[in-house]
């Protein structure tokens, strides 16, 4: 059996957060499972730099918080505005020096696609029990297009300091 490829996950609430971590499994290992953008804001940045806060200061204890093998990507769901969004996205790049000294791409849940394909007949509802499952195989399916699993190992079409929708 393979190793999980390592994630961070970024969301606004927490059940959302622990739902999608779940359903990553087996193929993703969710290092880190934040859900306060603004305590995110301040440490994914420490991680994904190499100098990962205490265990004790983290704001949450949802994921593995084993930071031993990094991130392969940084998704972000639906909650985030786009404004939060880039605020993570330039704390990550300021972080680590520049946009080419980013280690990973970013991803971020498109609530105007799951608003369109709901309209057409063709996925759920943010507010439906299905969402998770819907956005956790978008996910799964986006992240192997583009190279981030454990099977594929060129960097696809979205390398490092990328950004990506979902």
């Amino acid at each position: 059996m393979s190793t999980p490829t390592p994630l961070i996950l970024c969301g606004a609430k927490k059940h959302m957060a622990n739902l999608i971590k779940t359903k990553l499994l087996p193929e993703y290992n969710v290092i880190y499972a934040g859900y306060n953008p603004i305590h995110s804001k301040r440490e994914v940045p420490l991680i994904i730099s190499g100098n990962p806060p205490a265990y004790d200061s983290l704001h949450m204890k949802l994921a593995s918080n084993d930071f031993t093998s990094p991130a392969r990507a940084i998704v972000t769901g639906g909650g985030y505005s786009e404004e939060g969004f880039q605020e993570l996205y330039q704390a990550c790049v300021k972080a680590c020096g520049s946009r080419e000294n980013l280690s990973v791409p970013f991803f971020r849940a498109s609530n105007e696609i799951t608003d369109r394909l709901a309209d057409q007949g063709m996925g759920p509802a943010h507010s439906s029990v299905e969402y998770p499952d819907a956005i956790t195989e978008r996910l799964k399916r986006r992240l192997k297009e583009v190279g981030i699993a454990d099977e594929v190992v060129n960097k696809g079409e979205l390398g490092p300091g990328g950004i990506g929708g979902l």
